[in-house]
């Protein structure tokens, strides 16, 4: 496989850096004919060296390769033919095959960029490797010590409930100063049989909760292309961490200081190459399935659609069921008020206000956890029937 991608690295020859920039030059320097014709066969080729891909000793070579290949030709051409879209059809909901290739071909990009970014603290070599096998010396200690970071910023109920529900053994080999309360329940937890985290649990939360390791986008974006491409390689591949994770955070929701019930937040992507296709899924009266856990926030204010990135369209989540994992986070956003929602049906609804950008863009979108149970029985059944 490798001189496979080594032969046809450079194959593909890149789009000028500024093309995403000019809408007007854009349109010159390529027909939609012969951009249409080079996404798709792109997107077509990674999806092809993906299907190839396994866990060997070679991983990390061959994802950094995979990574040069397809990354940033895949962002720039998704990128080139979203800008050459009319400006009325920019932020339209788009359901056509060729809206849901643009988004693929994005999200491919996303995902071989994020498990490539992975593999640089994690060492996997081989299928049924744990976390605790895989991860490096230098990210274990950088994680433990944001956890312990974190800890110490937390209120002494908040320290209790986390220390409770850690397995007391874990929280010897990890050193977490914990208060004697917390202590003497994690030992009757343990002696009652109630299910703790232990430390694979531990530094899976830690690394996906972290505001500076990023690693949270290679659990995510592997789990997305499993369900718009058909390809779980990246899935399967990044189980090491994915698993305990959602492990972790099914403990989590046994134990009543972690459950979250009510409204909630999030930024959402709609102003980017995927977006047409991913607005024409969350139409109201639809419904969506996420393949993993989704971060959101239980204060408006602190919803990433606030915060000036890419996710700049707000995801009101009317009533949210979920689980509380600020504790998990870092000193950084430790007072970001984050939930993790498991992947359930979003239904989506008409909002009591609707509020567009000036140039059209649908900037709030409205869903809820909570069907109407009188529509219930005619809602979709099939898992990810949305494929977003």
């Amino acid at each position: 496989m490798l001189s496979k991608i080594s032969s046809r690295i450079g194959h593909y020859s890149h789009i000028p850096g500024n093309v995403a920039k000019n809408h007007k030059t854009q349109r010159l320097l390529h027909t939609k004919a012969k951009a249409n014709s080079r996404l798709a066969q792109l997107t077509q080729d990674c999806m092809s060296d993906l299907r190839k891909l396994k866990a060997t000793p070679a991983l990390q070579t061959t994802m950094n390769e995979l990574k040069q290949l397809y990354y940033l030709d895949l962002q720039l051409l998704a990128e080139a033919d979203y800008q050459a879209l009319p400006d009325h059809a920019i932020f339209e909901p788009d359901s056509s095959e060729h809206a849901k290739e643009r988004a693929q071909a994005n999200q491919l990009a996303r995902g071989v960029g994020a498990v490539a970014a992975l593999l640089e603290s994690y060492a996997i070599h081989a299928p049924g490797m744990t976390l605790v096998d895989a991860i490096g010396v230098a990210h274990r200690d950088y994680l433990l010590s944001a956890f312990h970071g974190g800890f110490r910023k937390l209120c002494l109920s908040d320290q209790i409930a986390l220390t409770s529900v850690i397995r007391p053994d874990v929280l010897c080999t990890l050193g977490i100063p914990c208060p004697s309360e917390g202590k003497r329940l994690s030992i009757a937890n343990q002696k009652l049989g109630t299910p703790q985290l232990d430390e694979n649990h531990i530094f899976a939360l830690a690394d996906y909760c972290s505001s500076q390791t990023g690693h949270f986008n290679a659990i995510n974006d592997s789990k997305r292309v499993w369900q718009l491409c058909g390809i779980d390689n990246l899935a399967v591949i990044t189980s090491f961490i994915s698993a305990p994770l959602d492990e972790a955070l099914r403990i989590l929701s046994m134990h009543k200081a972690f459950v979250y019930e009510g409204p909630a937040w999030k930024g959402i992507a709609l102003m980017t190459p995927e977006g047409p296709y991913r607005l024409s899924k969350i139409q109201p009266g639809m419904e969506y399935t996420s393949p993993h856990w989704s971060s959101v926030t239980r204060k408006e204010s602190e919803s990433y659609n606030n915060k000036g990135d890419y996710r700049s369209s707000k995801l009101h989540i009317l009533h949210a069921q979920g689980v509380r994992v600020h504790m998990f986070n870092d000193s950084n956003s430790i007072d970001e008020c984050e939930v993790m929602l498991p992947p359930k049906p979003m239904y989506f609804i008409e909002g009591a206000e609707k509020r567009t950008s000036a140039a059209g863009a649908a900037t709030h979108v409205y869903c809820t956890m909570k069907p109407d149970q009188s529509e219930a029985d005619n809602r979709p059944k099939e898992p990810h029937a949305i494929r977003v």
